[in-house]
């Protein structure tokens, strides 16, 4: 089962969805500066994995991700592997190739004590905040 569950959150669909980005603007109108980058949105995503509030992780990800992904980690929330899974999460990640609005980075993550390559998608939406589409 956790097996399954890694696999679906590494394996991602290109799916397009465009988010207004409204929803991320702050009390001055500027928008959230934790999602300039997507090294910085991939930051608060493994922060807010360590701390377990796996709601607020969903502010991460793309709209059409969120349910996904907010499910999958609950499993792992409740086989009590979530943080496992997160430390396994690199600091940093390399962008690899870029067609505006889709970011890819590579990073290499362990779990049980084997190493995983693979790709991390982020989409940059109207407002220039980046969101994390799928790993």
């Amino acid at each position: 089962m956790l097996k399954r569950i890694l696999l679906i959150l590494i394996i991602s669909i290109f799916v397009p969805v465009l988010s207004s980005g409204a929803e991320y603007k702050v009390n001055d109108g500027t928008y959230d500066q934790r999602f300039s980058s997507p090294e910085k949105t991939f930051a608060l995503y493994k922060k807010l994995l360590l701390s377990g509030d796996l709601k607020i992780v969903t502010e991460c990800l793309m709209p059409h991700r969120a349910e996904q992904y907010y499910n999958l980690l609950t499993e792992l929330h409740k086989a009590n592997k979530l943080e496992e899974f997160a430390k396994g999460l690199p600091d940093n990640i390399r962008l690899e190739s870029e067609y505006d609005p889709y970011y890819d980075y590579a990073m290499i993550a362990e779990q049980d004590g084997k190493k995983f390559s693979f790709v991390v998608q982020f989409i940059k939406i109207p407002s220039g905040i980046y969101l994390l589409d799928g790993m």
